[in-house]
């Protein structure tokens, strides 16, 4: 199944908000530094020079990481553009190998040789996940191949051990980089979740992470970490649906709807309960959902 690709994330090395607070401290320190020796000396206006130097550091350090951020920039782009250009042509060879009577053991070699190559590219570019998902979809059409061509082999051809060391070699390539591809993707989902404020942009984050996650479990399906983290994120999930149907919940009692205000507080409920993890604060919660469904209840029917 193939995912939306994410944005591509820019190469930097160290968060400006911590660059600048290291930048302002070191330039502070220089500040007194210098205003502490000139003024022992006895200059008359020891905190002019001191404030130049101060200004000297900020502006060389903001020059500095300028300089750097583009060089990074330029360096990160040409390898992403090189790796671009090797997956496509891997992918085109792995096509016509599709469209071939059969698959030899030099087109097999070739072949895995591409898919190594490309695996190491991917491994370069680390925390960039469109790479590790581009090399586990490679992968995956090669072992689509092999096992078109498997049933089609002679016990006695040496295209047989070929094409299962081939296959096993290539399982154990994608099985690394959809792990990679998962982790990262999650992360970002995962973050971008916490980060907004819109329980539908919440809602959509957390669900393409499971997605993703059932995607890799497909492939990894004995990989525990997988199964605890969508555990998480379903927990995760249910917890951001009763927040949004308690908003809505909230907006119709303000609005004078009771009865839908009602109904909205009945899919909170609903979703608490298909949380798996039991917990003091979830019964809490459920507790407190239920005392408000009575009373609108109570209302409703006084007003009825």
């Amino acid at each position: 199944m193939r995912q939306r690709k994410p944005q591509r994330p820019q190469p930097f090395y160290l968060p400006a908000s911590n660059y600048y607070v290291l930048t302002f401290a070191i330039g502070t320190a220089v500040f007194f530094i210098v205003w502490g020796l000139l003024h022992d000396s006895g200059d008359e206006m020891p905190w002019v020079t001191a404030g130049i130097a101060f200004s000297v550091v900020i502006g060389g350090a903001v020059v500095v990481r300028e300089v750097l951020i583009r060089r990074a920039r330029r360096r990160f782009q040409q390898t992403k553009r090189e790796m671009d250009n090797q997956l496509a042509e891997a992918m085109m060879k792995v096509r016509a190998t599709e469209r071939a009577p059969k698959l030899t053991i030099e087109q097999n070699q070739l072949l895995l040789g591409e898919i190594a190559k490309k695996s190491e590219a991917a491994k370069v570019l680390g925390k960039f996940a469109d790479a590790h998902r581009e090399v586990f979809e490679l992968c995956s059409r090669y072992i689509a191949v092999a096992e078109r061509e498997l049933p089609q082999v002679n016990v006695g051809s040496p295209r047989l051990p070929a094409l299962r060391k081939g296959s096993n070699k290539a399982a154990k390539i994608r099985r690394f980089h959809v792990l990679a591809w998962t982790q990262i993707e999650t992360a970002r989902l995962t973050q971008a979740a916490r980060t907004t404020d819109r329980s539908v942009e919440k809602i959509a984050s957390v669900q393409e992470a499971i997605s993703l996650i059932d995607t890799a479990m497909m492939h990894c399906p004995d990989e525990i970490s997988l199964d605890d983290t969508r555990s998480l994120l379903t927990e995760m999930l249910a917890s951001v649906r009763v927040s949004h149907f308690e908003e809505k919940a909230e907006r119709a009692i303000f609005n004078g709807q009771r009865r839908e205000a009602l109904a909205y507080y009945r899919d909170a409920l609903f979703h608490l309960g298909r949380e798996n993890h039991a917990s003091a604060e979830r019964d809490a919660k459920a507790e407190d959902i239920h005392k408000r469904i009575e009373k609108l209840r109570f209302e409703i029917e006084s007003n009825s």
